[in-house]
């Protein structure tokens, strides 16, 4: 079975237009999201607009459309319904790097926003998309990676040696198909 590491979302697209790069596009494309002691997560970002599908840090993020097609063309993974904490109202998308001269840190364009309820409730659900098995890794040597699972699946996480998000072909083909918003790179 073909395997590949989710790396990243792709938001190049959106520096080019915006010229904003780095560390500032990520904070305007991922947001912040932190697992809460419910069992699901928070989500603090800017919107209503948001991408359809994201990685922050290795959680994956995706909106109610895409999570139902995920749900109904892939296995192996569990969808939690993410809390729209802080959901700051702006059009982040058509921002420039001038934006940010006014922080004194890059954290704080989430904290020192205020929460728009009506920004959070004309976004769509969020999900964050939870692997239901492990892909075991070994690190042979700096190039080369022994691996082994015990369930066949579209999605896993990364353990032993190795961590992350995991997809099967299937999976990633049809992530691609819907967009370009992910790097992944086959293992």
């Amino acid at each position: 079975m073909m395997l590949y590491k989710v790396e990243k979302s792709n938001y190049s697209f959106f520096e080019n237009k915006t010229g904003i790069s780095g560390d500032f596009a990520s904070i305007l494309w991922n947001g912040e999201m932190k697992h809460a002691a419910s069992g699901t997560v928070n989500i603090m970002r800017f919107g209503p607009s948001v991408p359809s599908i994201y990685l922050h840090m290795k959680n994956l993020i995706v909106a109610q459309e895409i999570k139902d097609i995920f749900s109904k063309k892939l296995t192996g993974f569990t969808a939690v319904n993410a809390n729209k904490k802080k959901i700051i109202n702006a059009d982040w998308q058509n921002l420039k790097q001038d934006f940010f001269n006014k922080y004194f840190s890059l954290s704080d364009v989430i904290s020192k926003g205020k929460h728009s309820p009506e920004a959070a409730n004309k976004m769509p659900d969020l999900w964050l998309i939870k692997p239901n098995y492990p892909l075991n890794f070994k690190k042979i040597s700096n190039d080369f990676w022994e691996f082994n699972y015990q369930d066949e699946s579209d999605f896993y996480y990364g353990s032993g040696d190795r961590r992350g998000i995991f997809i099967s072909g299937k999976a990633k083909n049809l992530i691609t198909d819907l967009g370009d918003w992910l790097v992944c790179s086959k293992i």
